[in-house]
C-alpha cells in the first residue's frame, strides 16, 4: 500500500501544478515516513472496495478532472521506481522542503 500512497501523492502534486486542484480529496500531511493522507483507514477501505472514481465526489477517492492522463503519466514515469526512489523525489518537492512533521503539504 505504501507505494500506491506515494504514487497518489505524486498524482495530486502534478494535478495541483497543472490544474490548481488535487486529483484526490485527500488532505496530505508530512509524516516521518513521507506523505500520508488523513483518514487513511477510509482511503484503504475505498481502495479495497474498488471505489476509485466518482463524478460527484461523494466519498470516492478521485475527482473528475479535465485530463485523465495524469494517472497514466505518473504510472509511466514513477511506477517502476521503488519506494526509496519515490521518497527521495518527494522530499525535493517545494511542498515538502520547508514543511514540518504533521504539516499539511497538499
Amino acid at each position: 500500500m505504501t507505494k500506491l500512497i506515494l504514487l497518489l501523492f505524486i498524482a495530486d502534486y502534478v494535478s495541483m501544478k497543472k490544474y490548481g486542484r488535487k486529483l484526490t480529496k485527500f488532505v496530505w500531511r508530512k509524516m516521518f515516513f513521507g506523505p500520508y493522507p488523513e483518514n487513511s483507514e477510509k482511503v484503504t477501505k475505498l481502495m479495497l472496495q474498488g471505489n476509485i472514481r466518482d463524478k460527484n465526489c461523494s466519498g470516492k477517492l478521485l475527482r473528475e478532472i479535465p485530463d485523465d492522463k495524469i494517472l497514466d503519466y505518473v504510472v509511466k514515469v514513477y511506477g517502476s521506481k521503488d519506494v526509496s526512489e519515490l521518497m527521495k523525489y518527494i522530499y525535493t518537492l517545494d511542498t515538502f522542503l520547508n514543511a514540518k512533521i504533521g504539516d499539511i503539504v497538499l
